[in-house]
């Protein structure tokens, strides 16, 4: 029989706290029989999730940036609407997101039949275990599909390009002192600066053995550019970097690459979300 791999993340793999700790709090209170109280984590872990995404992508919570509470499917609107780039397909997926926001909305409203949101001035039917467990694995599966477009607007998914997580296949590794991957050289001698907390490349190094001139060698210089930014990128403001220097911008990802070239050295990096 033929193993399949089912590529399910578990949700704490992404390591944030504001999600991490409703996520095991509603398994403590699930394994405790508290199911009402496992919904109402469920419900608060799909809130922090849309609240954590919306604020790295905008500087701000939705809260902070309207100014006064804004209801869950308010949140969860604005989330999956930032992050509707990273789509394949936005319009027939538009469907699938409102549908989402809907099922949201009806965990917020389960939570509030629950005797944990009204205390025991109100008496309610108890949520079942199996209802618990359904609205649990919805929600965690909601927080991980925006987190997985997360990651993919703010990491390039190309292979080996500056902002996507390195690939050190055949290269040599040199290690910072605490251990973690501080940079990678490439067969041919090309040099990937890292993140060493997430592997990330910030800085490619690429050194040319013959002389190049940026005006007659333009084309060549540029297909190399090509090989570590996103596909759609495109010089943004080239006379406002200087001589030899260039700032490219990728619309799909928000990215602004810096790229220079000095003593027949080439160096591009990224700020991937900087803004003028």
């Amino acid at each position: 029989m033929n193993h399949i791999n089912i590529n399910r993340p578990e949700l704490d793999s992404y390591v944030i706290a504001a999600v991490n700790e409703p996520y095991t709090a509603m398994n403590k209170a699930y394994n405790a029989q508290e199911y009402s109280e496992a919904v109402n984590y469920a419900k608060a872990m799909a809130e922090s999730t849309c609240n954590y995404v919306y604020k790295l992508l905008k500087g701000k919570t939705l809260q902070e940036e309207k100014g006064s509470y804004q209801n869950l499917h308010k949140v969860t609107s604005e989330s999956l609407k930032a992050l509707r780039s990273e789509l394949t397909h936005p319009d027939l997926m538009s469907n699938i997101s409102n549908e989402m926001v809907s099922i949201i909305d009806k965990l917020g409203q389960v939570r509030n039949a629950t005797s944990v949101a009204h205390g025991s001035g109100r008496r309610v039917e108890p949520i079942a275990p199996v209802e618990a467990r359904y609205l649990m694995f919805m929600s965690e599966s909601f927080c991980t599909f925006v987190l997985d477009l997360l990651f993919n607007k703010t990491h390039s998914l190309k292979t080996n390009a500056v902002g996507s997580v390195l690939d050190p296949d055949g290269m040599k590794i040199y290690h910072a002192a605490d251990g973690n991957i501080e940079a990678a050289v490439a067969e041919d001698g090309t040099r990937y600066e890292v993140n060493n907390a997430n592997n990330v490349i910030i800085m490619v190094t690429v050194e040319f053995e013959l002389p190049l001139n940026t005006e007659l060698d333009a084309e060549y210089l540029s297909d190399y550019i090509r090989g570590y930014v996103e596909d759609d990128a495109v010089i943004d403001k080239p006379t406002a970097t200087g001589l030899n220097a260039w700032r490219y911008y990728s619309p799909s990802k928000d990215f602004y690459y810096d790229v220079s070239f000095v003593k027949n050295t080439l160096y591009i990096s990224t700020d991937w979300h900087q803004m003028d």
